[in-house]
């Protein structure tokens, strides 16, 4: 059960068989990918709720690209602003006893990115168009306030839900 699973420094340390028999991972739903890090649908075995899941092999990253995740795991856990659902991050250590070394952050599965509305929208309303300019400008806010600069904003980068 989730109860059994122990908080250490934000991040539940876990097997990823622990992991998995909380999460499935659709791995052949690939949401988007980064520089570190691949985001996948997947849902809550327990209670079925959808939700993207954002997957760091260790492995593959230099040690300032892993504190780099460990910083963004903790300040979507502070959950001092939700603009993304923030749920859950657990990282998974012992990689001889199961496939990987990974960190994994668990998000409310949003219904788009900004591209895809605009693509398919061509053009937002001035309300919908002030909602997601304010909530960006809270979150760029937010970033900033914690000495955090994203190099990458732009439509593909932001979600949305469509309500």
């Amino acid at each position: 059960t989730e109860s059994n699973l122990v908080k250490i420094e934000n991040l539940q340390k876990v097997t990823t068989r622990k992991f998995r028999e909380h999460y499935k991972i659709y791995k052949s739903s690939i949401i988007g990918c980064g520089g570190y890090a691949i985001v996948y649908r997947g849902k809550n075995r327990a209670t079925g709720q959808k939700v993207a899941i954002k997957v760091f092999y260790k492995p593959s990253m230099s040690q300032k690209d892993i504190d780099c995740a460990h910083k963004e795991a903790k300040l979507m856990e502070a959950r001092s602003l939700e603009i993304v659902g923030f749920i859950d991050t657990f990282e998974c250590l012992n990689p001889s006893e199961d496939d990987g070394n990974f960190i994994y952050i668990v998000m409310e599965l949003m219904d788009a990115t900004l591209s895809n509305v605009i693509k398919t929208k061509c053009r937002l309303s001035e309300t919908e168009a002030a909602r997601v300019f304010k909530s960006i400008v809270i979150g760029i806010d937010h970033l900033h306030k914690n000495n955090i600069v994203h190099f990458d904003i732009k439509p593909a980068n932001i979600l949305v839900n469509l309500d």
